[in-house]
């Protein structure tokens, strides 16, 4: 079952990245999170950040960070989650989906490494996903 449920969000997100993309989404868009997908069945909850520039560009972690900080915020300190979404189980993990560009050396793993570890920190489930090459 578990599976199902991954593979249903992975086909979600799939669809998402090119809307996120067209709509100017990713880690400099402070004001709203890319994505939210629940599951119906079990309330389990999915956010999705795109990470929209190169992992090794100085200031990607730290935008990345304070994505996540409001993410963290919204999700769990403000009260507004659970209106917008009542249907969510907050006894449940909320993961975290880091849609990236791929890394391009050590320095890349570090910063998807550090963001991932900055997410846990913050009470999420990271999970990190290679976003598809754009067609030219």
């Amino acid at each position: 079952m578990k599976f199902t449920t991954i593979w249903v969000v992975w086909v979600t997100l799939a669809f998402a990245v090119p809307e996120a993309r067209a709509a100017g989404l990713g880690a400099s868009e402070y004001g709203h999170v890319d994505a939210v997908t629940l599951d119906e069945r079990t309330g389990a909850v999915w956010l999705v950040l795109v990470i929209d520039r190169p992992l090794e560009d100085g200031l990607t972690k730290p935008k990345v960070r304070s994505k996540i900080r409001g993410y963290h915020q919204w999700v769990f300190l403000d009260g507004d989650f659970k209106k917008r979404y009542p249907e969510a189980n907050m006894n449940r993990p909320v993961t975290l989906a880091i849609l990236h560009p791929g890394a391009k050396g050590a320095l890349g793993r570090s910063v998807l490494e550090q963001l991932s570890a900055y997410a846990k920190e913050m009470n999420f489930v990271p999970t990190l996903k290679e976003l598809p090459k754009q067609s030219s």
